[in-house]
């Protein structure tokens, strides 16, 4: 049973994971059982203020906002060319 509890905290320390989930530890019939809640609302909280969000740097003052996006997004294919 620690050895559960301590796989749940050392989980549960990674970011954002405590505001996520909610774990119950109890025992039955000698062994360990976990309850897990998931929170949606400190989901979505999350999604809408952290998760998602890059910010893009240029130091190409003659490209459009648009056109440095577009490259961006573009980017995948330049990377699968050098694998």
């Amino acid at each position: 049973m620690d050895g559960t509890k301590k796989r749940v905290q050392k989980t549960l320390a990674r970011q954002y994971m405590k505001e996520l989930w909610q774990i119950k530890i109890s025992e039955e019939n000698g062994l360990p059982k976990l309850e897990a809640e998931f929170n949606q609302e400190a989901f979505q909280n999350l999604c809408n203020t952290r998760l998602g969000k890059t910010i893009l740097f240029s130091d190409r003052d003659d490209w459009s906002d648009a056109q440095i996006v577009s490259c961006y997004r573009s980017q995948w294919q330049i990377e699968e060319m050098f694998k």
